[in-house]
């Protein structure tokens, strides 16, 4: 149950470890650098194939921590008809946080926070924001729906720095070279109306 813990805390950290040296930044003589390393040349220097691997080798730790949760979560209805406190106990960690009733929104937690660690993987910026705030407004649509979260108080602040996000994106946007203004007002109109109708729910 605590390393469980400690897993959720820190997935979002570990995922990004795991996937930077796939981030490779393009530089104006045609070569391309890991981002978090830039003296590491993408598929030409003697490190790069070595970090590769390791990214490859430690992405097992998260890919078998996310599939056991699901496993979990998938059990746990049959687990209940059972009367099996031991995984009710072995995994508070999943569940905890939310109603009985929105048990599978751990899940939803879960991945929202590896796709975010994800999406920088992608090779555009203004992609990148595009799918961060879609990837937002999803969860949030969901989460104001059903209001998983046990303390009645966690829902409102989750819409609210989640909307938060979306707006402080939207902003962003704008600043991302060779970006198209126009696409991106039209994008930013429809996140607001999705925050609103977050709002209405």
């Amino acid at each position: 149950n605590t390393l469980g813990s400690l897993f959720m805390i820190f997935l979002i950290a570990i995922v990004h470890t795991v996937v930077e040296p796939f981030q490779c930044l393009a530089q104006p003589n045609g070569l391309s650098v890991v981002q978090s390393y830039p003296a590491v040349i993408c598929g030409e220097s003697q490190e790069h194939p070595a970090m590769l691997w390791t990214g490859i080798a430690f992405s097992i730790i998260p890919t078998c921590f996310i599939a056991l949760c699901c496993f979990v979560v998938y059990q746990l209805p049959k687990k209940i008809v059972q009367a099996s406190s031991r995984v009710l106990q072995s995994c508070a960690f999943l569940f905890f946080r939310f109603k009985a009733s929105s048990y599978w929104y751990a899940i939803v937690f879960i991945a929202r926070g590896t796709l975010v660690a994800l999406i920088p993987l992608l090779p555009n910026s203004l992609v990148q924001v595009i799918c961060i705030a879609t990837l937002l407004m999803a969860t949030m649509l969901v989460q104001t729906h059903i209001f998983p979260w046990r303390v009645e108080l966690a829902n409102y602040l989750d819409a609210l720095l989640t909307s938060g996000l979306i707006i402080t994106l939207c902003c962003a946007a704008f600043l991302i070279s060779d970006a198209d203004a126009q696409i991106i007002s039209y994008l930013c109109s429809v996140l607001m109306v999705g925050i609103v109708a977050s709002a209405m729910l």
